[in-house]
């Protein structure tokens, strides 16, 4: 029995570190529910996945020393490991690295921007003189552009 409880263990971190990437998956959109959840777990999610490492480890090295197939003790390294990566994730700011900001846009006249349809949504920016059109469909992704218009800096977002 205490041979699968680290696997359980590990089951369980993986699902605590995947699930908040997993509900607020960037093309669809989210209830209010779900951000809830994950705002939850992205609070929680160290602590736990912290105890479920410990508690792993302990019946791991306990399991370790009982088993005498090379196989099977081999075997317990995979739920540590995935209880290690889990608590890793945990800490991990994915939504930062998922999201992270277009630094350096690129831009073409209009005529000239064919990965375009004509029915795509564009964010225009003016000032001065200067103007500058974003598409949605990028910006959607990065939820946040970096610029500069008539030398001024400000930022792109929705």
């Amino acid at each position: 029995m205490f041979h699968a409880i680290p696997y359980i263990l590990s089951l369980i971190a993986a699902i605590c570190a995947a699930l908040p990437v997993l509900l607020l998956e960037p093309s669809r959109t989210q209830s209010a529910g779900e951000i809830r959840l994950v705002h939850l777990l992205v609070t929680w999610n160290p602590a736990i996945t912290a105890i479920l490492l410990a508690l792993g480890l302990v019946l791991a090295a306990r399991s370790f020393f009982r088993l005498e197939n090379r196989a099977a003790r081999a075997a317990l390294l995979i739920p540590v490991a995935v209880l290690g990566l889990g608590t890793y994730a945990a800490r991990v700011n994915v939504f930062e690295k998922m999201f992270a900001p277009l630094p350096d846009p690129g831009f073409v006249a209009a005529h000239q921007a064919d990965f375009l349809s004509p029915h795509d949504l564009v964010l225009g920016v003016s000032l001065g003189d200067e103007s500058k059109a974003y598409p949605v469909g990028i910006v959607a992704y990065h939820h946040i552009v970096n610029d500069r218009l008539s030398d001024e800096p400000f930022v792109v977002t929705y």
